[in-house]
């Protein structure tokens, strides 16, 4: 771990998060995962993972990584994803609303 990683854990942390409800909501916009898109969010997920150990990117690392394996991203496996990516951005909001995580 380098030094400004080291300091500034925190921060790491909680702007990966945040850049994780954006790409979660970004995904789940047309209420599929593509395999493009699961692709995009493992490489996502691997180079946070190298900046910090979160604990939600290291378990959505393990999990995305099991999932495409194979290579493949079944539909079984989209719509888990999906429902995955939901509970991370959390309920859908009316205009106006301010935005409900789960996070």
């Amino acid at each position: 771990m380098d030094i400004f990683t080291k300091y500034n854990r925190k921060g790491i942390q909680d702007r990966q998060i945040d850049t994780l409800i954006g790409i979660s909501k970004g995904i789940q916009a047309d209420g599929h995962v593509n395999q493009a898109e699961a692709e995009f969010l493992l490489t996502w997920l691997q180079q946070s993972r190298q900046a910090s150990d979160n604990p939600v990117v290291v378990n959505l690392l393990g999990k995305v990584s099991r999932m495409l394996e194979d290579g493949v991203l079944d539909n079984e496996e989209s719509k888990e994803l999906l429902s995955i990516l939901c509970k991370i951005s959390g309920e859908p909001t009316a205009v106006g609303e301010v935005a409900k995580t789960s996070i």
